[in-house]
């Protein structure tokens, strides 16, 4: 509930069963890490792993894509009003923040791997779970000099649905609670990340139902606004399914967007990539 600082480069680690975190970890250009079964960051929570040597790393319930050897979590919870920045600050990259867990991710806050205002690339977020994932609030991985970074969404089957369905569902006494697999993330989420950076959508085929690893765009994704150069892409374990459009839904203005369809990424078995609706981009 405190503040805990270290030295640049240096590392901070608290692992436990259940890890509570409401104050502020300081670790510039390194390290921190939240480990065990049940990860909470509540209230005014922050994390600042920034510094002018680029971002450090932040791991919170696991690696990447819940790899390696760290201990990964069940369930994870970031509230709405907790932050985490892996800023570069004047010419540094942005850094790199996981959240993972193996049953239930939920990110309410905001997320920050920005390159430095001078110079620098974008950082890497990836919030994934093998269980259900939540994510109202899109990083920021953006580069005012430099190139974009990417936010990877990987729970199993993902549906991108319209604005006000996604189906977070959240106590304000018991932020550990399961809603099923897989993922419901609102269009409105992505393309707002999409203005600040790369996104990147991958399902697998695990999790408490053995879901299938499909992608389904249920409603249209319009990228007016977005800008240019930023790429939306789907790594489907299984299918693609795309029955609604892909277009800058605003014709005087100079928005583009790179889409790439990725369908049986994982190479067992099968899956096609449907395009029912057309793709302008």
């Amino acid at each position: 509930a405190g503040q805990l600082t270290v030295p640049v480069g240096d590392r901070i680690t608290l692992h436990g069963n259940t890890v509570t975190q409401t104050g502020t970890l300081n670790a510039p250009g390194g390290t921190v890490q939240l480990l065990g079964d049940r990860i909470a960051l509540l209230d005014q929570a922050q994390i600042d792993v920034s510094s002018s040597a680029g971002g450090g790393t932040v791991q919170i319930g696991g690696d990447f894509q819940g790899q390696g050897t760290l201990p990964t979590a069940q369930q994870v919870f970031i509230g709405a009003n907790a932050t985490i920045r892996a800023n570069g600050v004047s010419n540094g990259n942005g850094g790199t923040v996981i959240v993972w867990s193996d049953q239930s991710t939920q990110v309410l806050g905001q997320i920050t791997a920005k390159a430095g205002s001078l110079g620098g690339n974008g950082g890497l977020v990836e919030t994934s779970s093998l269980g259900s994932l939540q994510v109202t609030n899109p990083p920021d991985v953006s580069a005012a000099m430099g190139l974009a970074g990417t936010w990877l969404i990987d729970p199993n089957n993902i549906t991108i649905v319209p604005n006000g369905a996604g189906n977070v569902n959240i106590s304000p006494t018991n932020p550990f609670q399961t809603t099923g697999d897989g993922a419901q993330i609102e269009v409105g989420v992505i393309l707002a990340a999409l203005q600040t950076g790369n996104v990147t959508l991958t399902t697998g085929t695990a999790g408490a139902n053995t879901e299938a690893g499909d992608i389904i765009l249920a409603t249209p994704l319009d990228f007016d606004g977005i800008g240019t150069g930023n790429t939306l892409t789907f790594n489907a374990a299984n299918n693609i399914t795309i029955p609604n459009p892909i277009q800058d839904g605003n014709a005087a203005t100079l928005d583009s967007l790179n889409v790439v369809l990725n369908a049986n990424s994982d190479r067992a078995g099968f899956g096609s990539t449907i395009i029912v609706a057309p793709i302008n981009t």
